[in-house]
């Protein structure tokens, strides 16, 4: 079976846009690709030199807080709530 009316002309007038369209797509794609694949992988720089992270440090620097440090933290906290409640 062949088309009824084939006018090639008419058709590749209709068909630039999206030729052009895939071709940039493509492009783009191809480009990500090699970026990313080239990119460099990327180091933890949260990390004590014997390699504990940094939070960790940190959350054990809080357990070794003094009372009168948590007292305050409760304290801010407390307001932190009820200022909140208070918007609510």
């Amino acid at each position: 079976m062949s088309a009824p009316q084939t006018n090639l002309e008419k058709q590749e007038k209709r068909h630039w846009g999206p030729i052009v369209g895939i071709t940039l797509a493509l492009i783009v794609a191809v480009v990500a690709a090699v970026y990313f694949i080239g990119a460099d992988e990327v180091e933890n720089d949260a990390v004590d030199p014997d390699g504990t992270p940094d939070a960790v440090v940190e959350q054990a620097d809080d357990m070794d807080a003094t009372s009168g440090a948590i007292e305050t933290d409760r304290e801010i906290d407390e307001a932190m709530d009820e200022a909140q409640e208070a918007d609510n």
